[in-house]
């Protein structure tokens, strides 16, 4: 998200100071899963080229995640009011909080 963007965000004004917003990218970029040493960070980042700028998908979109979803029948999700999309883990998984 721009900068720019936060000043109206969902109504509120999420706007930060430069210095507090140049920090949160620094630890951002220093803790994603492309910088992981762990094995399951990793595998997230696996088929993705950040430095390329299209950065990294949302976690739906990882070939892992899609590998442990792809058994579930699209009924259970997109025609389940309850649940929608992939999106909502603690559809499903209830111990997630």
């Amino acid at each position: 998200m721009e900068p720019a963007a936060l000043g109206n965000h969902y109504g509120d004004d999420a706007s930060l100071a430069e210095a507090r917003r140049t920090e949160i990218a620094r630890y951002l970029a220093a803790n994603s899963a492309d910088q992981a040493s762990a094995p399951r960070s990793r595998a997230f980042a696996v088929g993705f080229d950040v430095k390329a700028g299209t950065g990294l998908p949302r976690i739906t979109e990882t070939p892992d995640f899609k590998r442990k979803h792809d058994e579930i029948p699209v009924r259970l999700i997109q025609d389940n009011p309850e649940v929608g999309s992939l999106s909502q883990r603690n559809a499903c998984h209830r111990q997630a909080a």
